[in-house]
């Protein structure tokens, strides 16, 4: 399939020329900085790693600092950007985009305006391929990074799920923008980064109560299941939004007294531990939302337990019992969970009970468990 312009010039007639740009000054108060364009058409381009690009960035810089400016508005999250530009005209975006070191962004608009240009840049695809719609000028100064597509074709749809975007790991961008900037080198190789990774939890084990600033406002998974107290549920529920986890019947007093704080109650459950229909229908009544999730559903107990409960919403899975990659001594992980108990504030559950604050991957089987909400990297 030829690139959309020259079909687009072969049925009017023409030919393809050299672009001619317009732009306008803008003041960014830089003059050494990367753009960064991180809108997405609909959920098919939004890549989730955008932090992790921007530190990892920052962190492999040597000599003279680059600054980051993000193209957006100021009402999209922040991503560790130095400088933010949004509500420009399109003129001035030119301009932003003509004087910078090297432009970055998924498949889009602006990758263009730095293709006529000639500024270096790399471009993320996700449901199409540069050879249909990529930067059709300067192609030598263009780094495409492609993503894992299935069945080694691009889906062209503009909806998928999950997005394959997101499996370009940022060691490859960063691998893409020193091959432009050799002040921007960095040995960092990504091994494996969960689905759960980009999602940020702050979980809470009720074995402890107290003021904590990291928590104030916050959304909380209170893990009822690692510690049951009752008592310090209701000091939580009191002061913050939260989601329970647990594998006992809570009482139907303290949901219905916390009721506006309680976004969902999540079950886990065991075969003969399943709580009573009686039960879950009175929470239902309170308004409160329920999730029941199992790991051992699949036995022949669990199934014919699980039949009694239609009603609710069920979630069968199997933990990870072991790395999707060759582990190796001295790897590192991170990750966005930060579980709060009576001990301190720990990374993993493994971490928790091994009272260890480590970055270090363990080769254990709980903390494999756990391996969805981790970026593993060495």
């Amino acid at each position: 399939m030829p690139h959309i312009l020259q079909e687009y010039a072969k049925h009017c007639g023409v030919k393809v020329g050299e672009p001619v740009v317009s732009d306008h000054f803008f003041p960014l108060h830089a003059t050494r900085y990367i753009t960064l364009d991180i809108t997405s058409v609909g959920g098919v381009s939004w890549y989730r790693y955008w932090n992790d690009v921007v530190a990892l960035f920052k962190s492999s810089l040597t000599g003279k600092p680059i600054k980051v400016v993000s193209l957006v508005s100021d009402k999209s999250p922040p991503i560790g950007e130095d400088i933010r530009v949004g509500g420009v005209s399109v003129k001035q975006l030119n301009h932003i985009i003509k004087d910078s070191m090297l432009h970055l962004s998924v498949d889009g608009p602006t990758s263009h305006i730095a293709s006529a240009y000639g500024v270096p840049q790399v471009v993320l695809y996700s449901n199409s391929r540069p050879e249909y719609n990529g930067p059709y000028w300067n192609v030598d100064k263009v780094k495409y990074l492609l993503p894992k597509y299935k069945n080694d074709k691009p889906s062209f749809l503009p909806e998928e799920n999950p997005p394959v975007v997101n499996t370009i790991y940022p060691d490859k961008i960063l691998e893409a923008i020193g091959s432009f900037l050799p002040e921007s080198k960095l040995s960092h190789k990504v091994h494996y980064i969960g689905d759960m990774y980009h999602h940020r939890l702050m979980e809470v084990v009720p074995d402890f109560t107290g003021d904590v600033p990291q928590l104030a406002d916050k959304l909380l998974n209170i893990r009822m299941d690692l510690h049951f107290d009752e008592k310090n549920l209701s000091f939580w529920l009191a002061r913050n939004r939260a989601s329970i986890i647990t594998s006992q019947p809570i009482s139907g007093e303290i949901l219905r007294q916390f009721k506006t704080n309680v976004l969902l109650v999540n079950f886990y459950c065991h075969v003969g531990q399943f709580p009573s229909l009686e039960y879950l229908k009175n929470i239902q009544n309170l308004g409160i939302n329920i999730n029941l999730f199992s790991h051992d559903g699949e036995s022949e107990g669990a199934s014919k337990e699980l039949n009694k409960y239609f009603d609710f919403k069920m979630e069968i899975s199997d933990p990870i019992t072991e790395f999707p990659f060759e582990f190796r001594e001295g790897m590192k992980f991170r990750t966005n969970k930060a579980i709060f108990c009576k001990d301190g504030i720990f990374r993993s559950r493994f971490h928790m009970n091994m009272l260890d604050n480590s970055d270090k991957v363990i080769d254990n089987k709980d903390f494999i468990k756990e391996l969805e909400h981790f970026y593993i990297y060495d």
